[in-house]
């Protein structure tokens, strides 16, 4: 996909109000699902910025297709995008080339560019936006990779202190710029529901249902809170590990407490954001998570793994609750703690979301762009 943001104005027709032209590879097009992500949130709300008074876009678009595609045909696909880029690189005036990528095959098809870029003799950026990454930094082969692009572009935008640090092992001579997610907390206003009951306790998980993202001991956690407490899981995604979670949930009988509800879209997710008593995030990785910052903007109490990329971003007590990543019991036992603690879920919901209206607004992440740009 190539578009030109406001094309009548082109780098070679820059007036004494001249624009940079920034050649931008992340996600760009129309949802045809209702599964629109953090990348593409951040990508609409860098282009609907004062950005654009003074940037000239050029976009490629990378985004992601459901159900996936093949092998032969995603390598065609990347084949097709490293070409675009190499066109526009060879035909116009670019001044930076910034790329958002995830981790895999993502980020060798967007390392390459930024060197596509680097010959031309542009600046390149390179955010990865992948909590998954590490699994490339464990692997020998991929970490040399990740380190000869690191090396080579003019800034790596890490999405945390603790993604900063861990890029920095791999490649400490890089340059490197923080750069929270970001997000617009004013569409998070949320009413309380209207006759709410306070049993049972509502819980919600937004995102991908996987392995990785820690649903199955979310299961198990709620299966053992259930036995002590009238409690409601709803799960609001899909994911790889859909049919065997359906089929945990119907050996257990279940079916009455725990709903799967595939992906919502933003009217359906806004309506389970507000109905939720508890928002739970039991990931394994995590870049950086819009859901957590959804959760935080509607002012809900928060349950979080204690991995890294989390606990440098909401303070354990202070904006949420800490459980040990991968471990259902100790789950089980916050879960408990905040269903019996009215004033602890009512201070941590207002503090993540003082923190989501202070660090993390569409302000912020357009400030720091801009400085970038």
């Amino acid at each position: 996909m190539n578009i030109e943001i406001n094309p009548t104005r082109t780098h070679e027709d820059k007036t004494n109000t001249e624009k940079r032209t920034v050649l931008f590879v992340g996600s760009f097009a129309q949802a045809t699902t209702v599964t629109t992500g953090g990348q593409m949130f951040a990508c609409k709300t860098l282009l609907e910025s004062r950005l654009s008074d003074n940037i000239n876009w050029i976009l490629v678009d990378t985004t992601s297709e459901l159900p996936e595609k093949s092998l032969p045909i995603r390598t065609f696909q990347a084949g097709k995008r490293v070409a675009i880029v190499a066109y526009h690189l060879l035909t116009k005036n670019i001044d930076t080339t910034l790329v958002f990528s995830a981790h895999g095959a993502s980020f060798l098809e967007k390392g390459f560019m930024c060197l596509l870029s680097r010959l031309r003799g542009r600046r390149s950026i390179i955010a990865p936006r992948s909590g998954l990454i590490v699994n490339d930094i464990h692997s020998a082969l991929r970490r040399r990779y990740i380190k000869f692009i690191f090396d080579r572009v003019s800034m790596v935008i890490c999405q945390s202190p603790h993604w900063q640090d861990t890029f920095k092992m791999v490649a400490p001579n890089a340059n490197y710029a923080v750069v929270h997610n970001w997000i617009d907390h004013t569409a998070y206003d949320l009413p309380d529901p209207v006759e709410k009951s306070k049993e049972p306790v509502r819980i919600l998980f937004l995102g991908w249902v996987t392995r990785d993202k820690g649903i199955y001991e979310l299961i198990e956690a709620v299966l053992q809170v259930a036995k002590n407490h009238s409690v409601e899981l709803h799960i609001c995604g899909h994911g790889d590990a859909v049919e065997e979670v359906e089929a945990i949930i119907s050996s257990n009988n279940a079916d009455s407490f725990i709903t799967l509800h595939g992906w919502t879209g933003p009217d359906a997710k806004l309506k389970q954001l507000q109905l939720a008593d508890i928002f739970v995030q039991p990931t394994h990785f995590e870049g950086f998570s819009n859901a957590l910052l959804e959760a935080m903007s509607a002012t809900k109490p928060i349950i979080c793994s204690d991995i890294p990329a989390l606990t440098s971003l909401v303070e354990n007590s202070v904006h949420c609750l800490h459980f040990k990543v991968k471990n259902s019991d100790s789950l089980a036992t916050t879960i408990t703690k905040l269903i019996n603690d009215d004033s602890l879920r009512t201070d941590i919901a207002h503090n993540a979301r003082r923190l989501a209206q202070e660090k993390f607004s569409i302000e912020y992440g357009v400030t720091q762009f801009e400085s970038l740009l």
